[in-house]
């Protein structure tokens, strides 16, 4: 594609792109500001600590609720679960 400077723009914001952008595999026609698509694409918030979880960030979800790997412990011991729990 071809386009102005001025018409090329973030698909968040709509603010124009200048220097470092960035894409999805997913929909590699549709740029973003880094910043953008951390918060667009973002699975959520973890249930434990309460921040965003960064686009492509690995996090666990269960139920309806999302957690981020470092955050899924368990409640006995604390140490990090990783696919097996009871």
């Amino acid at each position: 594609k071809r386009l102005h400077a001025r018409c090329f723009v973030c698909t968040k914001c709509k603010k124009p792109l200048s220097g470092k952008f960035v894409a999805t595999k997913e929909e590699p026609n549709k740029p973003y500001h880094p910043e953008c698509l951390s918060s667009a694409k973002s699975p959520g918030t973890c249930a434990k600590c309460g921040e965003g979880i960064p686009y492509g960030m690995r996090y666990l979800t269960v139920g309806e609720k999302v957690f981020h790997a470092a955050c899924f412990v368990c409640t006995h011991c604390g140490e990090q679960l990783e696919s097996s729990f009871a």
